[in-house]
C-alpha cells in the first residue's frame, strides 16, 4: 500500500514559490490500478515522480509499505527504485539496441549475470506480445510496439509497483486499447499497484479501480472509479464523467435546446450502474406513478467490466405524480438528476 500524507512541493518561481503540490493525501491500495486525472500543470508529473522520490517534496510523508521514503538515503532509494517500475509518454528506449537488449538493460546495471538476465528477457517478451521482435532495433518499431518495450523493461527487476505517466498519450486510440489492456492483465497476473497518470477520462474508465482529480496541485475529489461515475461531487468532475460517458452530443443538444419540452414536463438525467442497467425501473414509474416518461437520449457503456447506462427522460403528468416518480427512483441504486423544470 502507498500511503501520501500531506505531501507539498515548492518550487523558487522568479515571481515568488510555486506550488506544484499543495497538501496531497491519498491512500493506493496494493494490486489495485489508481488513476490520477487532471488538466496540464495541474501536479500530476511532479506526484508520481515523489513516489520513486525522483522528486523530493518539500514537506510531507511517502510511505510504502509501512517505510517513510521520504526519509531514505540516496542508497537506500536506489534499492527501492528497483521494485518500483516506470514507463514514459515517449518511450525513453535506447535506440541503438534491439528489443531484448532493452529489456535487459536495467538488469545489467544491477549487476545481474547474464544467464538470470537472458532467462528474464525470455520470460517477459512472450508477456508483452514481442517474441518475434527481440532482435529487431527498437527505431524500426511502431509506437505500440516501443510502449511494449518500455513495460516489459520496467517490469525487468519484478518491481511491486508501476508507474505509469502518461503512458498512452503519444498512441492513436486503437493502440492505446492494446496497451490498456495490457496494463491491465500485468495488474491481474502479478499483482502489481499500478499508479497511472492520465489527462483522458476514457481511460480512468476502461481499466482504474480509483481515481484522484487534481488541481492547481490539490486533490478535488478521490474514490473509486465507480463511485466517481455514478456520484460524483465536485462540478468539475461531473463535467469530466459527463463528457466520458455521453461525449458531446448530449450536451449539445441541451445547451442548443433541442429538446421540445412539454410546458408540464420535467427533465431528468438517470444513471444506471452495474445490474441496474438490465431493470426494468423506467416502465415501473410509469405503471405506479400515472406518468409519461419520453426517452430522449440514452447511452450504455462500461467501467471496465460493469455495465453503465445514462437516460434523458422527459417526466410529464401531474405535478405531485412527478414528484413521487422522482422521489421513488431516488430510492432506487440508480442516480437521478433533475436537468430542467417545466
Amino acid at each position: 500500500m502507498i500511503e501520501i500524507k500531506s505531501l507539498r512541493k515548492t518550487y523558487q518561481g522568479p515571481s515568488g514559490p510555486l506550488h506544484a503540490l499543495d497538501g496531497i493525501t491519498l491512500t493506493i491500495p496494493k494490486g489495485k490500478i489508481y488513476g490520477i486525472i487532471g488538466p496540464s500543470g495541474a501536479g500530476k508529473s511532479t506526484l508520481i515522480r515523489t513516489i520513486n522520490m525522483l522528486e523530493r517534496p518539500t514537506e510531507g510523508n511517502v510511505i510504502i509499505d509501512g517505510e517513510d521514503i521520504t526519509r531514505y538515503s540516496e542508497s537506500q532509494l536506489r534499492v527501492l527504485r528497483q521494485q518500483i517500475g516506470m514507463i514514459f509518454q515517449h518511450f525513453n528506449l535506447l535506440t541503438s539496441r534491439t528489443v531484448a537488449e532493452n529489456i535487459a538493460f536495467p538488469l545489467e546495471i544491477c549487476g545481474v549475470p547474464k544467464e538470470q538476465i537472458r532467462a528474464r528477457v525470455a520470460e517477459l517478451l512472450p508477456l508483452v506480445g514481442l517474441e518475434e521482435k527481440a532482435d529487431t532495433y527498437v527505431s524500426n518499431l511502431s509506437g505500440g510496439q516501443k510502449q511494449r518495450v518500455g513495460i516489459a523493461r520496467a517490469l525487468a527487476n519484478h518491481p511491486k509497483i508501476l508507474l505509469c505517466d502518461e503512458a498512452t498519450s503519444a498512441l492513436d486510440p486503437q493502440t492505446t486499447q492494446s496497451i490498456l489492456r495490457l496494463i491491465s492483465d500485468i495488474n491481474k497476473k502479478l499483482d502489481l499497484t499500478v499508479v497511472l497518470i492520465t489527462h483522458e477520462m476514457n481511460v480512468i474508465r476502461e481499466i482504474c479501480d480509483y481515481v484522484a482529480f487534481i488541481e492547481h496541485g490539490q486533490i478535488i475529489e478521490a474514490d473509486s472509479v465507480r463511485q466517481i461515475f455514478t456520484n460524483p461531487r465536485s462540478p468539475v468532475v461531473k463535467e469530466f464523467v459527463q463528457g466520458a460517458l455521453e461525449g458531446d452530443k448530449l450536451q449539445h443538444l441541451l445547451e442548443e435546446g433541442l429538446f421540445h419540452q412539454s410546458p408540464r414536463g420535467v427533465l431528468i438525467r438517470v444513471s444506471f450502474v452495474g445490474e441496474g442497467v438490465n431493470e426494468p425501473l423506467i416502465s415501473t414509474v410509469i405503471r405506479r406513478f400515472d406518468v409519461d416518461a419520453n426517452i430522449l437520449f440514452g447511452n450504455v457503456d462500461s467501467l471496465r467490466d460493469t455495465a453503465f447506462g445514462t437516460l434523458l427522460i422527459e417526466l410529464t403528468g401531474e405535478e405531485t405524480n412527478i414528484l413521487h416518480a422522482i422521489e421513488y427512483i431516488r430510492s432506487t441504486h440508480v442516480r437521478l438528476e433533475v436537468i430542467r423544470h417545466g
